[in-house]
Formats: structure tokens, sequence, C-alpha cells
């Protein structure tokens, strides 16, 4: 019985995983197995965190990437509408190499949070 629940519930998040974009895959499709996001294909993804709706991606080059739902501004870009695949957030700083290492970022329900 209990294989059963957590079964029902494995199902019940992969077929939300794709609301409000969460995937980055530009569209609403729920995938069943782990999937290359194409805006990261010839990047190097260093840090991933998700939040509620939203999720934030920081590559090697010290890029931070937003995508998912903004309905609070939580992706950073000045908007209030959902972006469907990663985007720059424009206005950080890119960082240098060797402060890679304690740079963080954050995602809650409806914030997302950037800092060294």
């Amino acid at each position: 019985m209990v294989a059963s629940e957590d079964h029902q519930r494995r199902a019940e998040l992969q077929k939300m995983a794709a609301d409000y974009y969460r995937l980055g895959h530009g569209d609403l499709t729920h995938v069943n197995v782990p999937t290359c996001v194409k805006a990261f294909a010839s990047q190097r993804v260093v840090q991933v965190t998700v939040g509620a709706l939203h999720c934030l991606a920081v590559t090697d080059t010290g890029r931070v990437y937003s995508w998912g739902d903004n309905d609070h501004g939580q992706l950073g870009n000045g908007l209030t509408v959902v972006n469907k695949m990663p985007s720059v957030v424009l206005g950080l700083p890119r960082l240098p190499a060797n402060a890679m290492g304690n740079f963080r970022i954050a995602c809650g329900s409806s914030h997302s949070v950037a800092y060294l």
C-alpha cells in the first residue's frame, strides 16, 4: 500500500512538473525521464535551485538564468509574465571566476535571491 501511494505521488509530481514552464523546454509537455534543457546545451550549469513554480540556474561563466512562473516578479527580469525558457537575469554583475565558489542562488514560493 505504501508503494502504491508513493507511485501515485510521483505520478502527480511528474504531471505537475511542466506546469508554468518549470522544465525550461518552452512548452507544457510533461516528461518522465531527465531531459537536456536546450538553452544550456553548450554551457556548464554549476547551480540550480527550484522555487514553487520557477527555477534559477548559474553557469560557470557567472551568468544567472531564470524561468517559469513570474506573477510576483520573482524571475528578476522586471516583468510579471511567465518565462517559458531560461533567460539571463540582467542587472547582475558577471562574477570573476575566483568569486564563483562563494556565490549562491535560492528560490522561495514567490521570490529569488542571489548572494555572495
